[in-house]
């Protein structure tokens, strides 16, 4: 009896301590799994503070660029006051360059642009000095040129103006065309300096202003003038005028846009936009990209700002034989009444532009290597520069001053789609 007895205390005991076993196993595992909770959730608050610590290298490296075009600088192991975190931003500057940047291990950086890379690290101090988790942005930056509209209109390789139209100017900054309009400043020029580069022509055709011809021309055969059109005065270029190119920035396109209706669209890079019939597209304060932009039949395109501008680039389709640009139809309104808050660029791929103005057609083109023409005979508010102007309908061209003003060289913005996660 007793050795039974001893046998069952035996079991029991064995029973128990593999029941103690099992439950500190259990122990240990809901422990270990906290812990790796834990450290999952630190590592995530980790993750997310070194992003904002690269976010914030960005920023401030947009903000020193902003001021100084060329500072290329950068940070070492910056620290953020309000988080167990810091950035390091090495930027490849090309702003203010003259030609392109090849950096070995990055790649060609176009005039005009910056690129940017800002390494957040957030989390405990390891032994080689660096934190535990790393983040990375890549970012490109874009510069639009200096003053792009020095003129009311003018033509690298000729302007053409007829059928009774004018040039004066206004000042938006200051106040509406009719409270600051003004019989001088309406200059036209050209690069050019053949035999009638520029041809007025028209009995009431006039431009309140000078006109100037490229550097070595002779206003007396450059400039022709027909049935009694006229100018204030004529000048040389001492240097020309620079007609640089224009680098639309690059990203996903959000596809063509054929609109017959009431569309607002919000800023982004898209195909073509394809506005018929009574369309009345909407575009708000930001950038946009399309490859072709038009407008027919009583279609309108309507800027609407809130602050800043609504920037334009038109890449083109690659033929000469459509328009890239065609802003007939019911034309463009912008209702704030300053030019600087539209303006329209085209890249080289841009070659073909119809314009046409309006009671509200406030708005400047930069189109370097586009013909450009002037249909009908309503009247432009702004600025329009090409390869080639060509005014015959009679259509007046009030040179918006503000636009003399506007810093563009100042304009520092990072590429659509180019806010890049390494």
């Amino acid at each position: 009896m007793l050795r039974r007895k001893s046998g069952r205390q035996g079991m029991a005991m064995a029973v128990t301590l593999v029941t103690l076993a099992i439950v500190s196993l259990l122990g240990l595992a809901m422990g270990t799994i906290g812990m790796q909770s834990m450290n999952e959730k630190l590592r995530d608050s980790h993750n997310t503070q070194a992003f904002y610590a690269a976010e914030a290298g960005v920023l401030r490296t947009i903000r020193e660029v902003d001021v100084d075009n060329s500072w290329s600088t950068g940070y070492s192991n910056q620290a953020l006051s309000l988080a167990n975190a810091q950035y390091t931003v090495t930027i490849y500057n090309n702003l203010t360059g003259t030609s392109d940047l090849v950096v070995p291990g990055v790649g060609t950086i176009p005039m005009r642009e910056a690129y940017v890379h800002s390494e957040g690290q957030a989390g405990p101090v390891l032994l080689n000095g660096q934190r535990r988790v790393k983040r990375v942005l890549k970012v490109y930056l874009y510069k639009l040129p200096g003053n792009l509209f020095p003129y009311a209109a003018f033509g690298d390789q000729g302007v053409t103006m007829g059928g009774g139209a004018t040039t004066d100017s206004f000042n938006s900054s200051v106040g509406n065309y009719a409270s600051t309009q003004a019989s001088v400043d309406g200059d036209i020029g050209t690069n050019g300096t053949s035999v009638n580069i520029i041809s007025l022509g028209g009995t009431t055709t006039t431009v309140n202003g000078d006109v100037a011809v490229g550097v070595g021309g002779v206003p007396a055969t450059a400039i022709r003038t027909t049935g009694g059109a006229s100018y204030s005065s004529s000048s040389v270029l001492t240097s020309p005028v620079p007609m640089d190119s224009v680098q639309a920035p690059t990203g996903t396109s959000l596809g063509d846009q054929s609109i017959n209706g009431t569309v607002t669209l919000p800023p982004g890079i898209y195909g073509s936009l394809t506005a018929t019939g009574g369309a009345n597209v909407t575009l708000t304060s930001g950038t946009y990209v399309f490859t072709t932009l038009s407008l027919s039949g009583s279609a309108q395109l309507n800027i609407s700002v809130s602050g800043d501008p609504v920037i334009i680039y038109i890449l083109g389709d690659g033929s000469d034989a459509t328009k890239d640009l065609d802003l007939g139809g019911g034309g463009l309104m912008n209702t704030s009444q300053d030019s600087t808050k539209c303006i329209i660029l085209g890249t080289d791929g841009c070659t073909r532009v119809e314009v046409a103005g309006g009671a509200d057609a406030y708005y400047a083109v930069y189109a370097p290597k586009a013909d450009m023409t002037v249909t009908g005979g309503g009247d432009v508010y702004g600025s329009l520069i090409g390869k080639t102007i060509t005014n015959t309908g009679g259509a007046d061209i009030h040179y918006d001053k503000a636009l003399e003003n506007y810093d563009w060289g100042q304009v520092i913005k990072p590429f659509v789609g180019a806010w890049m996660e390494d």
